[in-house]
C-alpha cells in the first residue's frame, strides 16, 4: 500500500513538473516572439472634411519590429514611401507625410508597412471628403437670436459675424467680401446692412418696412432686395453709388428670393399669384418678364449658376420640398434630391460644380433641425457639413480675394469672363463664366464649346484688396492683344496682332479695392493670356 502511493504521489509530481515545464516554456515562447506589426492612420480623424488644393498632414502609427519603410497610398496609389531609421527598434514609429488633394471628391487612404521579409501589413482604409475650398455665410441660433456665423466649406473656422438682440439672416457676398444681409425683429421692419471685412458695417436701406433678401450684382455695384413697401413684397435695385432704390416688380402678394445672372443683366425670382408660388426671370429693368416653371406646386428659392446655363432651385411637386435644377429657359427641370424631411436654400460654389444648401435632418424639433449640406451637382453626391440642434440656414459661398502677401496671384482669385465670337468684344457675349485665374494657353483649340479657335475675344473683371499702400508689379502675357485696365484707367496696352509677348507694370496702389479689367483678343494661330501680380518689397 505504502509502495503504491509513493509511486502515486511521483507520478503527480512529474505530472506537475510536466505542466510547469510547459506553462514556462509557454510563458518564454510568448515573451520572445516578435510581436505582430499594427499599422494605425492617427489623422485625418474618420468623418473629417478636407478641401481641394489644402496640404493635409497625413499622420501613422506603426507598432512592431522589422519594420523596413512605409509607404501612403491614395485611391490604391502609392505617393509616398519613407525609410524606417530604425527597423530594429521596438518603439511605435510615428510618420506624418504632407497629402494635397487635387480632386474633389471621396479618397481611400490607406498605409502599409513593409517588413524585412517583404511582408506587407496594411492599416485599416480612411474614407476622406474633399470638398472646393472657400467661406460659407449663413444665419444660425447658435447664441439664442439669429446671428451671421461664416465657416470655411469643410465645416471649420466657425466665425460669428454680427452680434445684437435682433435677428440677421439672408447673407450675401459681394465679390469684394462684403457681407450684405438684413437686420430687424422677428415680426417687425428689417434694414438691409453691410459689413466690411474690416469689421465696419453701413445701413443700405432705411425703409420702415420689410427690406430683405439681398443679392450682391456680379460685380458688386447694386443690390437687388425685397420690401413691402406698399401692399406687398416686390423687389427692388439699388445702386451703391447713393441712388434712391428702384421698384422692379409690382405684384400683388409676392416677389422676392432674387438671384442674379452671371453678366448681371437678368434676374430670377420667385412670384406667388393666386397661391402658387413659380420662378420667374426678368432683366434688371424690370423688362420682359418670362414665366420659368408653371405647375401647383411650390416652386421657390431661385439660384443662377455661375457659369450662367443653369438655374438650381426648391419645390415640393413631389410631396417634400427638394432640390431641383433646370436651363435658364425652364426646360430639363431635374431633381437632385430625394431628403425624406425636405431642403431649402441652395447656394452655387463659385465654381459652379457644387451646391450649398439646408436639410432637415430630424436631429431636433421644427426649424432647429435645419443643418447645412453640400451636393456634388455632376453626380448628386451630399456631404453634411454642421451638426448642432440649432438651426442653421441661408448659406451663401464666397471664394477669398486676391492674395497681397507679395506671391504671384493665388488660384481662384476669382475674374469674371465675358467670352465673344468676334474681336472686338461687341454684341453680347456667346460664354460668361467664372475664372479662378487668368492663365491660359489654348494653342490652337477653342477656350470653350461655343467659340471657334480663332477671331474671339475676352473681357474679365476682378478684384484685388490690397491691405495697405503698396508697389505692385503686373506681369502680362499675351498672344495676341491686351490691354490692362486698373480702376478705369488703362496702365498696360498691346492691343495688336503679335506672337506671344511679356510685358510688366510697376504701379503703386492705395490701401482698399481695386477693380480689374483685363480685356483680350486672338486673331489667328496660337492663343495663349497670362496674369499674374505681386507686391514689391
Amino acid at each position: 500500500m505504502k509502495h503504491r502511493q509513493i509511486i502515486i504521489l511521483g507520478s503527480l509530481a512529474a505530472t506537475v513538473l510536466i505542466v510547469y515545464g510547459f506553462l514556462v516554456a509557454a510563458v518564454w515562447i510568448r515573451s520572445h516572439r516578435t510581436p505582430p506589426v499594427v499599422v494605425q492612420l492617427v489623422s485625418p480623424l474618420p468623418g473629417e472634411l478636407l478641401t481641394d488644393g489644402e496640404a493635409i498632414q497625413v499622420k501613422t502609427a506603426i507598432t512592431g519590429q522589422g519594420v523596413v519603410r512605409m509607404e501612403l497610398a491614395v485611391d490604391g496609389q502609392t505617393i509616398s514611401a519613407i525609410p524606417n531609421p530604425d527597423p530594429t527598434g521596438q518603439m511605435t514609429w510615428v510618420t506624418t507625410e504632407s497629402w494635397t488633394p487635387a480632386i474633389e471628391g471621396s479618397h481611400l487612404l490607406e498605409a502599409r508597412a513593409f517588413l524585412d521579409g517583404k511582408d506587407v501589413t496594411a492599416s485599416a482604409t480612411l474614407d476622406v471628403e474633399v470638398v472646393p475650398p472657400g467661406r460659407i455665410a449663413f444665419a444660425s441660433k447658435r447664441t439664442g437670436s439669429y446671428q451671421i456665423f461664416t465657416i470655411d466649406s469643410a465645416g471649420r473656422a466657425l466665425r460669428q459675424e454680427t452680434q445684437g438682440n435682433e435677428d440677421h439672416r439672408q447673407p450675401s457676398w459681394s465679390p469684394t467680401g462684403l457681407l450684405a444681409f438684413s437686420v430687424g425683429p422677428q415680426e417687425g421692419p428689417d434694414t438691409i446692412w453691410q459689413l466690411a471685412p474690416d469689421g465696419t458695417s453701413l445701413a443700405l436701406t432705411s425703409w420702415l418696412s420689410r427690406n430683405r433678401s439681398p443679392a450682391w450684382s456680379p460685380l458688386g455695384d447694386a443690390l437687388l432686395f425685397s420690401a413691402d413697401h406698399g401692399s406687398a413684397d416686390n423687389l427692388y435695385y439699388l445702386d451703391t453709388s447713393g441712388s434712391e432704390p428702384v421698384q422692379l416688380t409690382n405684384e400683388q402678394f409676392f416677389a422676392g428670393q432674387p438671384s442674379w445672372s452671371p453678366d448681371g443683366q437678368s434676374i430670377v425670382f420667385t412670384v406667388q399669384r393666386d397661391g402658387n408660388w413659380d420662378i420667374y426671370r426678368i432683366e434688371k429693368d424690370g423688362s420682359h418678364q418670362e414665366r420659368l416653371t408653371s405647375n401647383i406646386a411650390q416652386d421657390w428659392f431661385p439660384a443662377w449658376s455661375p457659369a450662367g446655363d443653369r438655374i438650381a432651385f426648391v419645390s415640393n411637386r413631389t410631396g417634400t420640398h427638394q432640390l431641383y435644377v433646370m436651363k435658364v429657359d425652364g426646360t430639363a427641370q431635374t431633381r437632385l434630391t430625394n431628403l425624406p424631411r425636405g431642403v431649402e436654400s441652395p447656394a452655387w460654389s463659385p465654381d459652379g460644380r457644387w451646391l450649398a444648401f439646408v436639410a432637415y435632418t430630424g436631429d431636433a424639433q421644427g426649424v432647429a433641425a435645419r443643418e447645412l449640406y453640400l451636393l456634388r451637382v455632376e453626380d448628386g453626391h451630399q456631404v453634411r457639413v454642421t451638426h448642432n440642434l440649432v438651426d442653421d440656414t441661408e448659406p451663401a459661398w464666397f471664394y477669398p480675394p486676391p492674395s497681397v502677401t507679395g506671391m504671384p496671384s493665388p488660384p481662384r482669385t476669382g475674374f469674371f469672363g465675358e467670352y465673344y465670337t468676334n474681336m472686338t468684344m461687341s454684341g453680347a457675349p456667346a460664354v460668361i463664366r467664372f475664372d479662378p485665374a487668368i492663365d491660359f494657353d489654348w494653342g490652337t483649340g477653342a477656350p470653350a464649346d461655343k467659340l471657334r479657335a480663332d477671331h474671339f475675344s475676352v473681357r474679365w473683371v476682378g478684384r484685388l484688396t490690397a491691405l495697405e499702400a503698396q508697389d505692385y508689379l503686373f506681369s502680362l502675357s499675351a498672344d495676341d492683344g491686351a490691354r490692362l485696365f486698373i480702376d478705369g484707367v488703362k496702365v498696360a496696352d498691346s492691343w495688336d496682332t503679335h506672337a506671344a509677348s511679356a510685358f510688366s507694370v510697376p504701379m503703386r496702389l492705395s490701401a482698399g479695392d481695386h477693380l480689374l479689367r483685363l480685356e483680350y483678343y486672338e486673331n489667328e494661330g496660337f492663343a495663349h493670356v497670362s496674369l499674374h501680380w505681386q507686391v514689391l518689397r
